[in-house]
């Protein structure tokens, strides 16, 4: 019952120019226990600081194997060609 009396006294302030209407969004979300507006863009940015640090860490990972591939293919020929002057 405090919750309706509180989001009455904000909407009473809001109603009269005391407070914005961005201002009264953040009163209601912090008074009904919702995250604001100001929290969601920060878990937003760091959703996407995580995401991008997992491309980068796949890209990494990926030309790695790559190289890793390609060094593989190299070896068989190079250990040939050291193989063919003794024989």
């Amino acid at each position: 019952m405090d919750q309706i009396k509180e989001l009455e006294k904000y909407k009473s302030l809001y109603d009269e120019g005391a407070i914005s209407e961005e201002e009264f969004r953040r009163l209601k979300q912090k008074l009904l226990g919702l995250k604001t507006d100001e929290e969601k863009e920060l878990e937003r940015q760091q959703e996407r600081a995580k995401a991008l640090a997992e491309i980068e860490r796949m890209r990494a990972e990926a030309a790695g194997e790559k190289e890793s591939a390609e060094s593989e293919e190299n070896e068989p020929a190079q250990t040939k060609e050291r193989k063919d002057p003794e024989e």
